[in-house]
């Protein structure tokens, strides 16, 4: 089996029979501006894949502007987890008529006489594969590395056996603490750091590629939090005892082959991470007070197709109305999607999040719009009260992977978020 990295998760499966491309993005800021590659290099030939493989719904993952536009023509078959209670991903590509392969549950898939697929969704929305040909495994845990036990772990590696090479998300995807604030950064790191440990521990793979963290915080709301991030050279140092690939994009490698890029490869990566601070940020967008308010409208009319919101109203009881300090427009305003929307006279300081009316806007306009916000980190948090605005979006974000209120949500997944923001403050 041979691997070429393209760029950030993006890199090229080969066997002796087929090739899988997974997870392309080669170009463009995604997360509503907030996130960019740090080196774009050129996409692919078309000639050196046969399917490309989705992840999950992420738009450093999937980017629907390259097969809306034709840049992965529909003769590409496209490979996608099983996903039982989520099939917009699915239909998204039937609609575009590209042939959609689903790996089961619990089942491999078949490439070929000998290249099997098998993987599984971790925790509903994301997804990792494992690759086998001709008596080698590759093991694709993409954005999986936050485990909530050992167990779940030591599950995986025994429907997988031995794995020849992890490749692993190694740095942050996500928001990481206010400005000027030190701890809840270092806080994050050791949360990322001691997750893979744990992982590497229990599967014992041969080599790891650290990879899908190959990104910059590209937004003037969020460049502060560049310098949160785990750069590879940091991955490298903190798992010295571990068999580690660094790949830089137009890198491949033969897994029979020895590897001995890693010095280069790291200076590649590191002189990238100094440039940073000399690209140009994208601006904030001004939305008015009045298409907020008519945002807010159009997301509960949304809610009531989506949810029973009677029902919901009787089993939440009192859902604390969240603050919101909207820093463009200098204005205060509460939140609440059992009530209303509206301006209110209240210190900014008091407000449970900051953040400009272009964020909170996009919180609205999409149900993936909570889930955006805490990746581009384009916020600042109330660490005291900052659970109110969770729990005031948490289930329109629900809504977005296929649940609603009371079919598949319960009252303790909107009032109890488990997300790794609220884990932090």
């Amino acid at each position: 089996m041979k691997i070429k990295f393209i760029n950030h998760a993006c890199f090229i499966i080969e066997s002796s029979e087929k090739r899988i491309m997974c997870d392309p993005w080669f170009e463009g800021s995604v997360f509503d501006n907030g996130w960019s590659l740090m080196y774009e290099g050129p996409p692919p030939r078309a000639e050196e894949y046969d399917y490309v493989w989705i992840s999950h719904e992420h738009p450093d993952h999937f980017r629907p502007s390259l097969f809306c536009e034709s840049k992965i023509s529909n003769d590409k078959k496209i490979i996608l987890q099983s996903r039982p209670k989520d099939k917009k991903l699915r239909d998204w590509f039937s609609n575009k008529n590209y042939e959609v392969m689903e790996i089961p549950q619990n089942e491999d898939l078949h490439i070929g006489d000998s290249f099997t697929l098998s993987g599984d969704l971790n925790y509903d929305f994301d997804s990792w594969v494992c690759f086998k040909s001709n008596n080698k495994t590759i093991l694709n845990l993409n954005d999986c590395i936050s485990f909530k036990t050992e167990t779940e772990i030591k599950a995986l590696k025994n429907k997988i056996g031995d794995v020849d090479v992890l490749l692993a998300q190694f740095s942050f995807a996500n928001w990481t603490g206010n400005k000027g604030d030190l701890k809840t950064p270092q806080k994050a790191k050791d949360v990322v750091l001691t997750n893979l440990k744990k992982i590497f521990d229990i599967i014992r793979p041969n080599y790891i590629i650290p990879f899908a963290s190959f990104v910059y915080f590209s937004h003037e709301e969020n460049s502060y939090l560049n310098r949160n991030s785990i750069q590879v050279n940091d991955f490298v140092n903190y798992f010295k005892d571990e068999n580690i690939i660094v790949m830089k994009p137009g890198d491949e490698w033969r897994l029979s082959d020895l590897w001995c890029k890693n010095d280069e490869n790291i200076c590649f990566w590191s002189t990238q991470a100094k440039e940073l601070d000399k690209k140009m940020h994208t601006k904030t967008n001004v939305f008015s007070y009045d298409r907020l308010e008519q945002s807010f409208e159009e997301m509960k009319a949304k809610l009531c197709s989506k949810n029973d919101m009677k029902a919901f109203a009787e089993k939440v009881g009192q859902l604390k109305s969240s603050t919101i300090y909207v820093t463009d427009l200098d204005m205060c305003v509460s939140y609440n999607i059992l009530e209303s929307f509206q301006q209110i006279d209240t210190l900014k300081e008091e407000c449970d999040v900051h953040m400009s009316s272009e964020s909170l806007h996009n919180v609205m306009k999409n149900a993936w719009g909570f889930g955006t916000l805490m990746i581009n980190g384009r916020f600042q948090a109330n660490y005291k009260s900052f659970s109110n605005f969770v729990s005031q979006t948490r289930l329109y974000y629900m809504n977005n992977i296929g649940k609603s209120f009371p079919a598949s949500i319960r009252v303790k997944d909107i009032v109890n978020s488990p997300s790794l923001i609220n884990k932090l403050i």
